[in-house]
């Protein structure tokens, strides 16, 4: 059995030839056509996600200051009231807006008040 089988040598092999019709360099430049898309497409997937990924947590979950001018609005609460320009119930009303406005403050923020701040903050005005 082993005696008819016969051992090619390397001189004796048959390589396999470019198809009909097909260059044989064509076949060394397709997977550079492949790559260069395949690679590009990737980094701007690769670039959108990260990008909507950072803007996302920005706009959601990053900590972010404010500040809230409270003394300026008791000081304006306070003239209006005393100057008869507004009644105890609107002076009532106006405390439960604040409180609604200060509750309405998403949790990513964190409050402070404005008389501290000095700059780079944004103030909320109630």
């Amino acid at each position: 059995m082993s005696e008819n089988t016969s051992q090619l040598s390397p001189s004796s092999t048959v390589e396999a030839g470019p198809v009909s019709g097909e260059h044989p360099s064509s076949r060394q430049r397709r997977p550079a056509r492949i790559f260069f898309p395949c690679v590009a497409i990737s980094l701007v997937v690769s670039l959108m996600s990260a990008g909507g990924a950072v803007c996302l947590y920005d706009r959601y979950f990053a900590q972010k200051v404010v500040a809230v001018d409270l003394q300026g609005f008791l000081k304006r609460q306070k003239d209006d009231y005393l100057d008869g320009r507004i009644s105890g119930e609107d002076l009532q009303r106006r405390m439960d807006e604040l409180e609604a406005f200060v509750d309405q403050i998403p949790a990513n923020r964190s409050v402070i008040l404005s008389d501290v701040v000095v700059r780079n903050v944004r103030v909320l005005k109630p």
